[in-house]
């Protein structure tokens, strides 16, 4: 069986070798037919499944972020990565699996993540899709142990898409300007973060990094031919 290099249990491991800064998480594999749920079944081993998350939650402490091995579904973040309280887990991972059923193609179910909720020193820029906070966040792509070019996370155009038809700020674009500025410290702090992830790795990458109260955090990764903004060169790193 051929790697799945996009699962966040193949690429977590290494990114913790490199000792940057990252959410704590418990990864869970399951090998209960999440699929069934779309049709109203009850999956194998599905108390097993809970028990292991709500185990996983009690030790990361509430509230936590919730994603399978391969996205969280942050354009509908509210019934699917925020989860504020276990009662609410069973709703979450059917929202999860239904955006997982939805994507194109669909995405494998295999692995979970339960994650800390990241603390920020300042308020979100704005909130969008639904109840996501739209923060500082950059993607540095790196290929063979070289940082190649970076940009930064929130394209104008995912905004303009209107996921769900939440409200924005009316300056939302002035909003958004003002969090995908790149100041010259941050790049080279960032390029030099992401060098050392990238020792770690072979073949194309992107992380994704995120400012908290204590700094940058890497917080996803995925190859670089799946990920978004692999063929952007305005923010080339020199």
């Amino acid at each position: 069986m051929a790697i799945d290099k996009n699962d966040i249990a193949y690429w977590f491991p290494k990114l913790l070798l490199s000792e940057q800064p990252v959410p704590k998480t418990i990864i869970i594999q399951t090998s209960g037919d999440l699929w069934d749920m779309l049709d109203g079944k009850v999956p194998h081993r599905m108390d097993e499944f809970l028990g292991e998350l709500k185990h996983a939650i009690s030790i990361i402490g509430h509230p936590v972020f919730l994603r399978t091995g391969h996205t969280s579904g942050k354009h509908n973040a509210k019934q699917t990565c925020l989860l504020e309280t276990t009662e609410r887990l069973a709703a979450h991972i059917f929202a999860l699996v239904e955006e997982s059923g939805m994507a194109m193609p669909s995405l494998p179910m295999g692995t979970w993540a339960v994650r800390e909720r990241l603390k920020f020193g300042n308020p979100a820029a704005f909130t969008a899709f639904n109840g996501l906070p739209i923060r500082i966040e950059r993607r540095y792509f790196f290929r063979d142990g070289k940082v190649e070019h970076h940009i930064p996370y929130w394209p104008k155009e995912v905004f303009q898409t209107n996921y769900y038809g939440m409200p924005l700020p009316d300056n939302w674009g002035e909003l958004l300007w003002r969090v995908n500025q790149e100041s010259k410290d941050e790049v080279l702090e960032l390029t030099a973060r992401t060098a050392v992830v990238a020792k770690r790795f072979s073949g194309w990458w992107s992380v994704d990094w995120i400012i908290t109260v204590t700094g940058w955090v890497a917080i996803d990764m995925a190859r670089g031919e799946d990920s978004w903004g692999n063929d952007y060169r305005k923010g080339e790193t020199e």
